[in-house]
């Protein structure tokens, strides 16, 4: 009969249990110390924008984000900061979870805390901590998920293994991209329940119907509150394929070779500097230690790690780095595993000292260089701001056309305070996007139909995709069209 790994290990202090609630208070007294008080750009406007609405987000969807951040703004009136005080408190659990894991795989109270509090602070997890992302309730499922899992495996029951497959559900209405962590869920549920295939099936079967019931929310609310920025419409099955798979962004194909070569350099340069090299180190100590020890278990990180952390690094789109989180986790770990090691291989005072004084230096690194860069951001509101001025400058009536950065703080102050609802702001972009008062199947052709009776107004942006003889400076970014009613529409983008 398998003995649990952690039945190894002696009885741990009492004192540990308040361990993991610690770690969470600590990170999030400093989350909200260093919290942005202004909505973001690009996708955080529109994450508080829908979850004020109750709509739809871009593909491929988050509706877990959408209904937690809906909850947190029935307590906290502003929408923006009430999604930036979400993404503070998951991250937080996120990082009381990741103790408690290191806890029970590497029996070390003092790694466990250092591993933690060097994944909370890493600028990546950082970032998601304190602006509207949807990273923090993903990692706070996924760590759930996985903890879940651990102590299932030292003690099998029925509830624990239906909380483990509603769990994995749900992750996916967090972020489908969760679905490449499934093997190494699979690896872990799988060898502790050898012969049950009846509780195996149950499991899957819970997790298949949690996972359609989360994602079946974008089909229900499309109509109501389209998404912002998707071509495709999910209230046909032909749609819902489109828009859960990201058809749009065209990630799946295939790069030049060049590309992922400097991706790899660019990724790994940054990796090692949000660690600052050591933290790398003690990693790659931690997964030897813990692949000698906890083999099963260390495969199935490796699983997760190498899923999310290769292909997001492969991810043709400008923010890949932001969409790493799981792979921090994981590796926060080991780093874990990695202090613990430095000392179990020798009980000198020497060693311990070595220890100490590499997860200090890390922990503190971390740390006094996020202060000072978030704590400078959290007071300013530059896209309030930016707002602001914007619709100072746009004429009454107007067709205010803007990529996808502006675009979106412009339309979430519109629909959430009722700012310049004369205006009809459109995404510019090309391809057909939907929005509540109608579909624009060419942003191009619609200014040119517009222009005849409303004045239009471009970002900078898009101006330099004109004739520049077509428009006129109106502000800092800003251009008025001029006469485009006259002009063919293939004219309204020749250079």
């Amino acid at each position: 009969m398998r003995t649990p790994a952690s039945s190894r290990w002696p009885t741990p202090p009492r004192y540990v249990r308040f361990i993991p609630s610690s770690l969470s208070i600590m990170s999030l007294a400093i989350y909200l110390a260093t919290l942005s008080r202004d909505v973001g750009i690009g996708d955080s406007a529109e994450l508080s924008l829908q979850a004020f609405k109750l709509g739809v987000t871009h593909p491929p969807g988050y509706p877990v984000h959408t209904v937690l951040g809906k909850v947190c703004g029935l307590l906290i009136a502003d929408p923006a900061l009430a999604t930036n005080v979400l993404s503070a408190l998951c991250m937080s659990i996120a990082v009381g979870l990741l103790g408690a894991i290191a806890l029970r795989l590497a029996r070390h109270s003092y790694a466990a805390v250092a591993g933690a509090l060097i994944f909370a602070f890493v600028p990546t997890v950082w970032t998601a901590a304190v602006t509207t992302e949807v990273y923090g309730v993903n990692i706070c499922i996924v760590a759930g998920a996985l903890l879940l899992t651990l102590r299932w495996r030292d003690r099998p029951t029925h509830l624990s293994l239906c909380g483990i497959a509603v769990l994995l559900g749900v992750s996916l209405g967090s972020g489908l991209a969760n679905v490449l962590l499934i093997p190494g869920f699979a690896i872990l549920i799988r060898e502790g329940a050898r012969r049950k295939a009846r509780e195996l099936l149950l499991a899957g079967s819970l997790f298949a119907v949690t996972a359609c019931a989360v994602m079946s929310w974008s089909w229900m609310r499309c109509e109501a509150n389209p998404p912002l920025g998707s071509a495709y419409l999910p209230n046909t099955l032909a749609g819902f394929i489109a828009y859960v798979s990201g058809a749009q962004y065209t990630t799946l194909s295939i790069q030049p070779l060049d590309f992922y070569a400097s991706r790899l350099v660019e990724h790994t340069t940054y990796w090692g500097a949000s660690l600052m090299w050591l933290g790398v180190i003690l990693g790659f100590i931690g997964f030897v230690w813990h692949w000698r020890r906890q083999r099963v278990i260390c495969v199935s990180l490796l699983v997760m790690f190498a899923a999310n952390l290769g292909y997001f690094t492969f991810y043709p789109w400008i923010d890949y780095s932001e969409m790493v989180v799981p792979a921090y986790f994981v590796f926060a770990i080991w780093m874990a595993c990695g202090i613990r090691a430095v000392e179990a291989e020798r009980t000198s005072r020497t060693a311990r000292m070595v220890s100490v004084i590499i997860s200090v230096t890390v922990v503190v690194g971390v740390l006094t260089s996020g202060v000072r860069t978030y704590r400078e951001r959290g007071g300013d509101k530059p896209v309030t701001q930016f707002v602001r001025a914007t619709f100072e400058l746009v004429p009454p009536d107007a067709v205010l056309i803007a990529h996808w950065y502006d675009f979106t703080p412009l339309v979430f102050f519109q629909e959430t305070q009722g700012m310049r609802p004369d205006l009809t702001i459109v995404e510019c972009c090309y391809g057909i996007r939907h929005y509540q008062w109608g579909k624009v199947r060419d942003w191009r052709e619609f200014a040119r139909k517009s222009a005849a009776a409303r004045p239009i107004v471009i970002d900078e942006i898009g101006a330099q995709t004109f004739d520049m003889n077509m428009v006129t400076a109106i502000g800092p970014g800003w251009y008025r069209g001029r006469d485009w009613y006259r002009v063919d529409p293939a004219g309204l983008h020749a250079r």
